[in-house]
């Protein structure tokens, strides 16, 4: 059992992105065009922007449906093909496979393939775009749930992995160790000895007290002892 990662959904981040795509893609193409094609009327010229820009913004536009997913820190070490997340979103959070997102390096190679074919299939040069500059993730890391989460889970956390009955039979003698065996013998180990602990510490407790007890009564017998003899001192002539 381990703590799934939250994710929060940033709309104004994603808003934001296709915003400044869209505006400086739709700069970038309709003054290259103009520039190489002056003597075409000006609605020749915007279809034909517009096939080159169009294929791109709906590119854009499904990443952002999607959602471009912020990979985790380093020290979590994630098997992202089978990793679960909880994604909040409008303030309710579900699971959702992490595959199910893009990251940012699939995104870019989405587009910039997608851009590459448009190029190869006109005769007309274009530009060169930095698509990353435009492709924020906008599935965000929440650290701070995430911990809460964990913690969590540590407190559930049993100190003791594997339930055997009275009297079962855990290995045979000379019959291989495999994972499971070992975490149970480990965990009957750490019972065996806190247990061992435990019962110590009582004994040592018994003890204390029994000498604590002992003392005192010897104490309180010295006492009457001698105050008896110095009675019997007085009483005699």
């Amino acid at each position: 059992k381990y703590a799934k990662p939250y994710f929060m959904y940033n709309i104004e981040l994603s808003e934001k992105s296709k915003t400044n795509f869209e505006h400086d893609i739709n700069m970038l193409i309709n003054s290259h065009i103009k520039e190489r094609h002056q003597l075409v009327n000006n609605s020749k010229l915007e279809q034909y922007a517009d096939s080159i820009k169009k294929p791109l913004f709906l590119i854009f536009q499904e990443f952002y449906d999607k959602g471009i997913i912020e990979l985790l820190p380093e020290n979590y070490a994630p098997d992202y093909e089978k990793l679960n997340i909880f994604l909040i979103k409008d303030n309710i959070a579900e699971v959702k496979a992490f595959s199910s997102f893009y990251t940012q390096k699939e995104a870019y190679e989405t587009i910039n393939k997608a851009y590459e074919n448009i190029k190869n299939k006109n005769t007309t040069a274009f530009p060169s775009i930095d698509f990353t500059e435009y492709i924020k993730s906008n599935i965000i890391f929440d650290v701070e749930m995430t911990s809460k989460s964990k913690e969590q889970l540590l407190k559930e956390v049993s100190p003791v992995r594997g339930m055997i009955q009275a009297g079962e039979r855990i290995i045979y003698q000379g019959q291989l160790i495999n994972d499971d065996k070992f975490r149970i013998l480990t965990s009957l180990k750490k019972e065996y000895l806190s247990e061992r602990g435990s019962s110590g510490d009582k004994y040592i407790l018994f003890t204390g007290q029994f000498v604590l007890a002992g003392s005192i009564f010897a104490i309180l017998f010295l006492y009457f002892f001698f105050y008896h003899f110095q009675q019997e001192l007085k009483v005699q002539p």
